[in-house]
């Protein structure tokens, strides 16, 4: 065994003696790590252990260099070598901060130049690039104007030639916008003011979902919803499902072909006006591609047209068989006249009882038959003009249709206004018009039943009431009359009702869907009314009823009494 005796007192001595600035020292350890020397002795005295250092760990598995550590949490930097014949690791210990004093002194300077180099550089663009930052400055706030719909922008700069140039292109693009942006508005305006005042409903449906996306005022008025309802919305939102299925269906079909499309005559139901007869043309819109965009529809109300048609078509009817009816009836009623005057001289020379006075009276009261049937005929001829009086129209409604029920098991119910309107007509006619009304609906329930006729004051084409105390009200009805006043009379019973294929034909001459019906009730009621200045209509369900409704020009004046036949009187007109 070879013993040898180490001087600890030497290796301190040696470590204390080592300088290294002003914080470095010297550290020798054993192979354990366990601090052997060291300025301060008492790590060597207390044997400390430093082995868990990362720069000890290093010099133990025979790794030399420089190595940054934690020590008593102090940052450090270390240079570590080991002794060759024992392996102790021998370690130069420096304080991380003062180790990189020389590098943070150089890095100091060289920021500092760096610093005063940006200083000048900054001093010299703002002393070079002022007026061009305000230039841009403003050409920016304009550009915000002009993206803000302002157009009235304008640039002075006096600094330049390039910045000058750019601000003078840039004024004449902003009038330049401005002058378009103005033709557009112009053009827009001038086309919506068109497609407001066109008197019939303009539409434009979406392809796509076909959904409304324009709408002008006469198709507001036409529908009766306002445009704000309208837009976003389709046909199944303001029509039933089976007549939006058929409109839908027909618009998939238009925008198929591609082209214009004309339809002659298409019903609708509106919200206020009921049921529409439209003349409509619709044509797709096509976008750069050719595929549709848009169904643009223009509608025409024909309705009135229609029924004017109808009308003119039943007067030349009428003129027709009344100029045949004329001459028949006036040489059919010389005819009776003659034969009635035989019959009465027959009557004189016979006694007062006997056969032949029997037959007499049968043969006049024939003839008197006869005679009623050829005034009938004479309705629709210049015989037939009738002779006007001022009437009350509630005492004639009265007493013809008790007289028209008399024996019947219907009854009848009045709803007529207190102050009702008089009118100027041949009462004459005029019962025989409420007349033949009264004995169809009597003949329509042949069960019993009830039948209601009501008469009011109504007002044609006038939206302010004349006279406030009087109690009338606006009609809401598009009828073929004149403006002015007018009463409204509906006889409307609850028997079983007219087919919808035969009320077109209803007050035309001769026809009748009765098996014993001579067809000239209605069609004298439709011509006496006419020869009044009136209009008549039916509505009509079957298994519901028939309502006939008659207007009638109203009158003011007084009546005449009971035993006067004089009366004055003045047509009606309303302020």
């Amino acid at each position: 065994m070879i013993v040898c005796y180490l001087n600890l007192a030497e290796l301190s001595r040696i470590v204390e003696e080592t300088s290294i600035g002003k914080s470095g020292y010297a550290v020798i350890t054993d192979i354990e790590g366990t601090i052997i020397a060291h300025p301060d002795t008492t790590f060597v005295f207390e044997r400390v252990n430093i082995r868990n250092l990362s720069i000890i760990e290093n010099a133990l598995k025979k790794m030399e260099g420089s190595f940054r550590f934690l020590f008593q949490d102090a940052d450090n930097i270390g240079s570590v070598s080991a002794v060759g014949s024992t392996g102790w690791p021998v370690v130069i210990v420096q304080s991380a901060e003062e180790a990189f004093a020389p590098v943070r002194r150089v890095r100091l300077i060289f920021l500092s130049g760096i610093g005063v180099a940006l200083v000048l550089a900054f001093i010299f663009s703002q002393f070079s690039t002022g007026r061009i930052n305000i230039s841009l400055s403003q050409l920016m706030k304009n550009a915000r104007k002009i993206a803000d719909g302002e157009y009235s922008v304008s640039m002075h700069v006096e600094s330049y030639i390039e910045i000058e140039e750019l601000a003078r292109d840039f004024t004449s693009m902003a009038e330049a916008i401005e002058a378009r942006e103005e033709e557009i508005r112009r053009v827009n305006s001038f086309l919506d003011s068109i497609v407001e005042n066109i008197p019939n409903m303009v539409f434009v449906k979406d392809a796509g979902d076909l959904k409304f996306v324009r709408f002008n005022r006469a198709g507001e008025d036409l529908l009766g919803y306002s445009r704000e309802s309208l837009i976003g919305k389709n046909d199944y939102d303001f029509f039933p499902k089976e007549e939006a299925d058929c409109f839908i269906s027909k618009d998939r079909e238009d925008l198929e072909k591609g082209n214009l499309v004309d339809i002659p005559a298409e019903m609708i139901k509106t919200k206020d006006k009921g049921e529409r007869i439209l003349h409509t043309k619709k044509i797709p819109i096509f976008d750069e591609n050719k595929e549709p965009l848009y169904l643009l529809g223009i509608s025409e109300d024909i309705t009135d047209i229609k029924r004017m048609e109808e009308e003119l078509l039943n007067a030349r009817k009428l003129e027709s068989i009344g100029i045949l009816a004329g001459g028949i009836a006036h040489d059919f009623n010389n005819i009776l006249t003659a034969i009635l005057g035989n019959v009465e001289l027959a009557k004189m020379y016979t006694g007062q009882e006997g056969k032949i006075l029997e037959r007499l009276a049968q043969a006049e009261k024939a003839a008197s038959r006869a005679k009623d049937l050829t005034q009938q005929l004479l309705t629709f001829s210049k015989g037939g003009v009738p002779v006007k009086h001022l009437t009350s129209m509630t005492e004639l409604l009265k007493e013809t249709a008790a007289f028209a029920l008399s024996g019947s098991n219907v009854t009848c119910e009045f709803k007529i206004l207190d102050r009702l309107f008089p009118a100027v007509v041949d009462e004459g006619q005029m019962s025989q018009v409420i007349n033949n009304l009264i004995i169809n609906a009597d003949q329509s329930m042949p069960e019993g039943g009830k039948i209601t006729v009501s008469a009011e004051n109504v007002i044609i084409g006038f939206e302010r009431r004349r006279d406030s105390g009087e109690e009338h009200k606006k009609s809401d009805e598009s009828l073929q009359l004149q403006e002015g006043n007018y009463i409204k009379i509906i006889i409307r019973d609850e028997g079983k009702g007219i087919p919808e294929e035969d009320l077109p034909r209803i007050f035309d001459p001769y026809f009748t869907t009765k098996e014993e019906g001579s067809g000239l009730g209605l069609a004298s009621a439709y011509s006496i009314v006419k020869r009044h200045e009136g209009y008549i209509t039916v509505k009509s369900e079957v298994g519901i009823g028939t309502a006939f409704t008659v207007y009638l020009p109203a009158a003011e004046g007084n009546l005449p009494s009971k035993k006067s036949s004089l009366c004055s009187f003045r047509k009606w007109s309303p302020l």
